[in-house]
């Protein structure tokens, strides 16, 4: 005979497996809710973790904006692209090949900007220079490295007036040919591994802040 707990009851013997199974699901939601809190606390949002976005010190900041694209060939032949060189940081600079004072000296806080640098991140990082002088060559481009003593390998992209001037535009890089050396607006921007433009440092930059900035981005502060 059914033991019952009144009139209409759920018997007994049905009601404990019942309350059982409520108290368990119970159970699980308040621990899946407390996993969630603690993961928006650890993270600021529920179950995801991200690296925080490194904040950069070196230069003027761009905020991030999308680096405009490019794609150009390099003193090899090769070509570079903004697109293919996404997954690491970018060092963007403008030069003439046959530039004999402004340029040189980029080259060489480049060269002090590797004395803060392990080798390893020196080649973590992809190093780039767009030409300003349309009528530049292969052969002036490497033998403007070469003369210069480039510590770091450096991507010279060459093109076209037709190629070139739109980059010059985009970059906010003001070109003007003179009597020897084409003047030009000199520095550099640092673009993250999303592509994305984050500082600009004019001509005559701290090379150990740099070189700072370009190890938070690689996370190897």
């Amino acid at each position: 005979m059914e033991d019952t707990v009144g009139r209409g009851a759920t018997p007994r013997r049905l009601l404990f497996p019942a309350v059982a199974v409520a108290v368990a699901a119970a159970i699980v939601v308040v621990v899946a809710f407390a996993a969630v809190l603690l993961n928006v606390g650890a993270n600021g949002r529920g179950g995801v973790v991200a690296r925080p976005t490194p904040t950069l010190q070196g230069g003027a900041d761009m905020q991030g904006h999308p680096a405009p694209a490019f794609t150009l060939r390099d003193q090899d032949g090769a070509v570079v692209s903004l697109q293919a060189l996404h997954g690491r940081p970018v060092v963007l600079t403008f030069l003439d090949g046959t530039c004999t004072e402004q340029c040189p000296l980029m080259v060489q806080y480049l060269n002090w900007t590797t004395q803060f640098m392990t080798r390893k991140q020196v080649d973590d990082v992809a190093w780039v220079a767009i030409t300003v002088n349309p009528n530049n060559t292969r052969s002036q481009a490497s033998a403007f490295l070469a003369k210069n003593k480039a510590a770091v390998p450096i991507r010279f992209l060459l093109g076209s007036q037709a190629e070139l001037q739109p980059l010059w535009k985009a970059y906010y890089i003001a070109v003007e040919p003179g009597q020897t050396d084409v003047v030009h607006t000199s520095g550099l921007y640092v673009i993250d591994q999303q592509g994305r433009e984050r500082v600009w440092m004019d001509a005559g930059f701290d090379p150990k802040a740099l070189a700072g900035d370009l190890q938070e981005l690689l996370g190897t502060t």
